[in-house]
């Protein structure tokens, strides 16, 4: 039995992965890959995050998880339902089957799961699971800079208006060059260590919750709580200080078992988490103003994630250790069109500037797994994956245009704005995922199409789609659309599935950036007069809207697998891979049954060791 080192990189592409390699850039992997074996995996579809982290974690498709994209729609809801809980898929109570870290879990294996992004909230009783990358997601006060007077060598700090009943308060000592903060010595221009205070909310709802992918989810807060925060003296000019302060966090739904979660804060995350903070406030890493500074975030998230797993090892130790890293999905949504001459992206120069980002993107991510694979022994087995590549899009669809043109799709105005009109909607068209739902008498709250017409109006959804073409070239824009039970063979159907699965052609993108634009329900005033067609603004790369076997030139959307180390020999495997076999394979690893709904197959190729039978 080995112990087995998952390191989740969202976004890496085999393209990219095999030329920085060969370049010399990458030696950390390319160790991984020369001790081991590379692969290109198949995603499932819909291609994305939430799915295929779903995928990799459990062995199970699709159908089977229920992870159908960053929108879920369960039956009975109405057909808006999962629009408005963007993320739903990322939370452990509407997935379907069995987590690999709770089959160790099972079997008195100790896990460690560290901002894997799909599983919260936890069910492990010997393991753990960090929320995040380690910033807590809660803080009760935003982080300060005040002005702080002295009289006599003496003044007051205040922090915390705003969430909590009664703000936190330091007394601030200054006697020639020692500085006291509360009972602190401190160092002017460095930051503090952590202050622990219990605060008093000002209400259940009171602070900021920050879940990332997931908008919705905010529990409740209890009535007192441990507060964290730090303190940096920024300036000593006369009678005063210029005085800086972190939010207050708290560990509330962060750490798992929950009161770990000081313990970490105070002994494990260093000063970076105040930094990437303040940058982190200021905008989203898809939308950069400032070239490489996201990158200098990603360096400080690569940091915490390093020191958790390396603080959790010397402490606790792990046999499972799960993590994921997002730098380069980012990277590929801004620059990938840029290598494409047909893209109006293009250009010498901004070809030059892409393959930077993406050259300094993959160096972050190497720099991450150079320092994982140092806290690794010749007893674990090492496995490098990606959710899904990603390929370059320039041109943007408007594609409820088509549905109201077919008057499938209708609309009416409600206090000045446009929302559907379901008593003439007769088909709904989602774009994540590119589901299409018919609004059927008797299943939906809100349905009008009779179930002898259900078979007709899909045969007008699927005309509709296949009718949509880019005048500028006479290129569909649809790639295929396929009816519900006709895509079993790309993991999908079942209850969450729509009647009408649909993939758009390479090229062709939805999302240019604004969320917004991604709601057919309730779509911005101004995306009724676009155009069926226009060039992307923003985003440059895409892959959610493809099939799994997606091509532009060299720009795949396979995923990246690497294995080595324990258990693990060189061999060439001849069959497809795809990522539903990642679980099992890593059970075998780890010497166990496959998490139960695992629907992959073992990659015995590779593998020394015998796979243990199925029940």
């Amino acid at each position: 039995m080995a112990r087995v080192l998952l390191i989740g990189v969202d976004g890496a592409m085999p393209y990219f992965v095999r030329r920085f390699v060969s370049e010399g850039e990458l030696p950390n992997i390319g160790r991984l890959i020369r001790r081991g074996v590379f692969l290109e995996a198949y995603p499932l579809t819909p291609c994305d995050t939430p799915t295929n982290w779903t995928t990799i974690a459990t062995g199970a498709t699709t159908a089977r998880h229920g992870a159908t994209s960053f929108n879920v729609k369960l039956p009975g809801e109405p057909l808006d339902r999962g629009l408005a809980l963007r993320g739903r898929s990322f939370v452990s109570t509407y997935c379907g089957a069995e987590y690999i870290w709770d089959a160790a879990d099972g079997r008195g294996l100790r896990s460690l799961i560290v901002n894997y992004i799909v599983g919260w909230p936890p069910k492990l009783r010997h393991g753990i699971m960090m929320n995040g990358s380690g910033i807590p997601p809660h803080q009760l006060a935003d982080g300060t800079r005040s002005e702080v007077r002295l009289v006599g060598g003496r003044g007051l700090l205040r922090i915390g208006s705003g969430h909590i009943k009664k703000p936190v308060e330091l007394e601030i000592n200054l006697k020639g060059d020692e500085l006291t903060v509360g009972a602190r010595r401190l160092q002017p221009g460095r930051w503090s260590g952590w202050f622990s205070v219990d605060c008093e909310p000002s209400s259940a709802e009171a602070g900021r919750w920050n879940f990332g992918w997931i908008s919705w989810w905010r529990p409740k807060v209890p009535g007192r709580v441990r507060g964290y925060f730090r303190v940096k003296v920024e300036e000593i000019s006369g009678e005063g200080l210029r005085v800086r302060t972190t939010p207050i966090f708290t560990t509330l739904d962060w750490v798992h078992p929950e009161d770990l979660g000081g313990r970490l804060l105070e002994e494990a995350i260093g000063d970076d988490t105040v930094e990437a903070l303040r940058v982190l406030s200021r905008r989203t890493p898809y939308l950069i103003e400032e070239e490489f500074e996201y990158l200098d975030v990603a360096r400080a998230e690569a940091g915490r994630i390093a020191a958790v797993v390396g603080y959790v090892q010397e402490k606790f130790g792990w046999d499972l250790c799960m993590l994921h890293f997002h730098v380069l999905d980012s990277v590929n949504h801004r620059f990938l069109a840029q290598f494409v001459p047909e893209s109006h992206w293009h250009s010498e120069e901004e070809a030059r500037k892409a393959l930077e980002h993406q050259r300094l993107g993959y160096k972050v991510v190497d720099e991450l797994v150079g320092t994982l694979i140092d806290l690794t022994d010749e007893e674990t087995t090492t496995v490098f994956v990606s959710d899904h590549a990603a390929l370059p899009s320039w041109r943007v669809v408007e594609i409820k245009n088509a549905f109201l043109r077919s008057g499938l799709l209708a609309y009416r105005v409600e206090e000045g704005r446009f929302v559907v009109d379901w008593s003439r909607t007769e088909a709904f068209p989602c774009t994540e995922p590119t589901y299409v739902w018919v609004n059927l008498k008797g299943r939906e709250p809100h349905g009008i199409v009779e179930e002898e017409k259900y078979e007709e109006v899909r045969e007008r959804i699927i005309d509709c789609l296949l009718s949509v073409r880019d005048p500028r070239t006479g290129r569909r824009a649809v790639q295929l659309a396929l009816r519900r039970e006709e895509v079993g063979f790309l993991g999908q159907g079942g209850e969450r599935c729509g009647d009408v699965v649909y993939f758009l052609a390479p090229g062709f993108q939805f999302w240019d950036g604004r969320l917004e634009d991604l709601d057919t329900y309730e779509p911005p005033l101004e995306s009724f007069g676009r155009p069926d067609f226009r060039p992307s603004e923003r985003i440059t790369g895409s892959h959610v809207y493809y099939l799994p076997t997606a091509r532009i030139g060299e720009f795949t959307n396979s995923s990246v697998l690497i294995m080595a180390g324990a258990g693990v020999k060189k061999a060439e495997v001849r069959r497809s891979v795809w990522l539903t076999d990642v679980a099992p394979t890593v059970a075998a690893l780890l010497g166990i049954e496959p998490p139960s709904g695992c629907e992959g197959r073992t990659i015995r190729e590779v593998l020394e060791i015998v796979e243990p039978p199925r029940p």
